[in-house]
């Protein structure tokens, strides 16, 4: 693959990430759902990362002190993008997880999305799913 045919895929879902270990599969399937619609609105189903292992990067922006556990809330979030942003999660080949305080930190030069959802001033998670080729020979 050529740095020509990479594609990244982004987009936020505003709200607190539900933890895959929840004992309510009410919130998990609701949260997931969520997740779907909020990609669906940004990819074009012809965009769709098919056929190519891919990098998910998720960054939740969290506006409370009192956070679920930053592994547990990649599951569902990897659950609501398949099938939009990528066709199955078997061609997840890494994946980047990170939680940060929305108050107090000034990121430099965020994507457009991102810093539309920080004027919210809520919760969101951030999600970048590419194609871009994983050096396997560096670790990340």
């Amino acid at each position: 693959m050529t740095a020509a045919e990479a594609s990244t895929l982004e987009f936020v879902v505003l709200g607190v990430p539900v933890s895959a270990n929840t004992k309510n599969s009410k919130n998990k399937q609701a949260w997931i759902g969520i997740v779907k619609d909020a990609a669906r609105a940004r990819i074009p189903e012809s965009e769709r990362l098919e056929h190519a292992d891919v990098t998910a990067t998720i960054v939740w922006f969290h506006t409370d002190d009192d956070v679920a556990d930053t592994d547990n809330i990649a599951k569902c979030i990897l659950d609501g993008a398949q099938g939009v942003a990528f066709g199955d999660d078997r061609q997840i080949a890494q994946v980047l997880v990170r939680r940060t305080p929305l108050g107090g930190v000034v990121l430099r030069s965020p994507p457009p999305v991102v810093a539309q959802a920080i004027e919210a001033d809520q919760d969101f998670v951030y999600v970048r799913v590419t194609n871009e080729a994983i050096d396997h020979g560096e670790l990340p």
